[in-house]
């Protein structure tokens, strides 16, 4: 081999996956700023932020009480990340998430490369274009890192199965730990499921059914030391809340979405990949059955890895979205075929024609829905947009379109050119305008101040019919100060409160006070706790008593219940926490 051949198989093995992994972390962290958590980052923002108080336990915790729903791995990288970064940040909250995405870019692009290096880049960019993944991979989300241990699975089931590299059999089981030290069961389920069923395409039966064994037999003593540390952190209850939220309520409990959840939503979460690795599928449904060629088995594996991740999700009566985010890379790289001369099927050459076309009006598409954005954004005031940066950016994207890409000879590079553009607009969009507008309706960092600038330390903040683990969690988590809230179901019960607590209910709720109660209390302000409308008000039933134990022994226990006992949690003191569910969802 020529010096300049291992140069660029040197290029071609580890220097491009590599730069695709340092892009990747930029596009993913860029501009983030001081934006503040929202939805259902704000959950793992009070697990990290009780986890610098009480230290890294095999839970995390909610006002001093472990949570069954997780392991406390994910956290623990976030508390890592902010410890390397000099304290919590979102910048420290979004980094595991960050470097998992640019992983899977990484990974799929090495995928894609075992086709050719253009499979790989249509992929890494289809990818790219996935609003789905895209958007997700700039927030605190714990199912990429799920995503990016499927992906390398694959990969490793590619290279034992197909390759011959038998070495890579062990990077399996190694995989599917790590995805249940992350996720639990479902973490260690997902990319098992993605390498049984790979050796089931390619008829390995006997390597199926040994791998089958092993998987199970290291899944079945997983479960086993999850619910041994459960048992240790807070007691028999405990373990069987950790048994029920991380499985038994996901298999069996009360469906809340229809059976064909999945199929509408997929189709618009996660396009462009996903509709267009369908429409793959169809185009080369006559062939990639019968065919040996080398594109056409990958592409069967590719199928097996997206049908066994969405079919298999089907059976779970929980449902969410987020759950079917590792087989995007898959679908991206089916649909990457599409925009690759890789087999020549009629409708195929179809199918590419119109998709080329589509990538070129791409970016004016992007440009309109970006005035369309604008408008909407008009209406959000407290929305910061930055305007400057974004008609630079947008202008500078149109000039391209105009005069640039027209004047490119060749026809792969034009297109290939059309198709970053694109996604600059996406990201472009999403930076500058869908991320400030979610923190203009979902953020809770005005509302806290405005109490805060008020409430003394010592005035109890109570929460009626609020959580846990509910809005009291974006509230507690913007507080720069420690806060033990405390929780009130009963509207005659806010009568009794000292005149000194300070009391926040949801609008809808307030309004529904019985008329005796509402005589008793004085409205401070209204306003919007994410995108709750909420109500704050104060007991006038009873007059301040600073010190006055009396006027404070009926809510003894609610406080007790929720507190810290000094600096950190003793473990005789930790209960379960029943509360399992932020607006429904885990």
């Amino acid at each position: 081999m020529t010096r300049g051949a291992r140069l660029s198989a040197a290029v071609d093995g580890w220097l491009l996956p590599a730069l695709i992994f340092a892009a990747g972390i930029l596009i993913f962290t860029l501009g983030l700023d001081d934006r503040e958590l929202i939805q259902l980052e704000c959950r793992t923002g009070l697990f990290v932020k009780e986890m610098a108080e009480t230290g890294i336990g095999w839970f995390p915790t909610v006002y001093g009480r472990p949570y069954p729903d997780y392991p406390a791995t994910h956290p623990a990288l976030i508390h890592w990340a902010s410890s390397l970064l000099g304290g919590f940040s979102i910048l420290a909250g979004v980094l595991p998430t960050a470097i998992a995405a640019a992983l899977t870019l990484a990974l799929t692009y090495r995928i894609g490369r075992i086709s050719s290096k253009s499979l790989g880049a249509w992929a890494v960019l289809l990818l790219l274009g996935t609003y789905g993944f895209f958007a997700t991979a700039r927030t605190v989300a714990l199912d990429h890192l799920t995503t990016a241990l499927t992906t390398a699975c694959f990969l490793a089931s590619y290279l034992w199965l197909v390759s011959g590299r038998k070495r890579w059999f062990w990077a399996i089981p190694l995989l599917c730990l790590a995805g249940f030290a992350c996720r639990g069961p479902i973490g260690f389920v997902v990319p098992a499921g993605v390498a049984v069923v790979s050796c089931l395409v390619e008829k390995r039966f006997r390597t199926l059914l040994a791998l089958s064994s092993l998987l199970a037999a290291l899944l079945g003593l997983a479960c086993v030391a999850l619910f041994q540390a459960a048992e240790q952190t807070a007691g028999g209850q405990f373990a069987h809340e950790v048994w029920n939220a991380q499985a038994a309520s996901r298999l069996t409990g009360s469906p809340g979405k229809p059976w064909f959840y999945y199929t509408t939503r997929s189709l618009g979460a996660y396009a462009l990949s996903f509709p267009l690795a369908v429409v793959a599928l169809i185009a080369y449904a006559k062939s990639w059955f019968h065919s040996s060629d080398k594109n056409l088995r990958l592409l069967r594996l590719l199928a097996a890895w997206l049908g066994v991740i969405f079919l298999g999700f089907h059976i779970p009566t929980a449902k969410a979205t987020r759950y079917l985010l590792p087989m995007v890379p898959a679908a991206s790289l089916i649909a990457a075929f599409l925009a690759v001369e890789t087999q020549s099927t009629r409708w195929a050459a179809v199918v590419r024609a119109c998709l080329m076309r589509a990538l070129g009006l791409l970016p004016t598409l992007g440009l309109a829905a970006a005035c369309v954005l604008f408008g909407i954004r008009a209406s959000l005031p407290d929305a910061d947009l930055p305007w400057s940066l974004l008609l630079t950016f947008l202008l500078l994207v149109a000039g391209l379109r105009i005069w640039v890409i027209p004047r490119i000879a060749e026809l792969e590079t034009r297109q290939y050119t059309a198709g970053l553009l694109a996604f600059a607009v996406l990201a472009i969009v999403q930076v500058t305008v869908i991320e400030p507008v979610k923190q203009a309706t979902e953020g809770a960092r005005t509302f806290v101040d405005r109490l805060e600038g008020v409430r003394l330390e010592s005035e109890p903040l109570v929460f009626f019919q609020i959580g846990p683990d509910q809005e009291d969690i974006r509230y507690v988590l913007n507080v720069g100060r420690p806060v033990q809230p405390l929780f009130v179901e009963k509207p005659e019960d806010l009568i009794r409160l000292p005149a000194d607590a300070w009391v926040i209910a949801r609008r809808s709720r307030f309004a529904a006070l019985p008329p005796e109660v509402r005589k008793t209390v004085a409205v401070s302000f209204a306003g919007m706790l994410g995108h709750q409308a909420c109500v704050v008000f104060q007991s006038t039933s009873s007059p301040k008593r600073p010190g006055d134990k009396s006027s404070r022994s009926a809510f003894s226990v609610h406080r007790s219940a929720f507190s810290v006992h000094g600096s950190r949690v003793r473990r005789q003191d930790r209960q379960p926490l029943n509360f399992l569910t932020v607006n429904g969802e885990r």
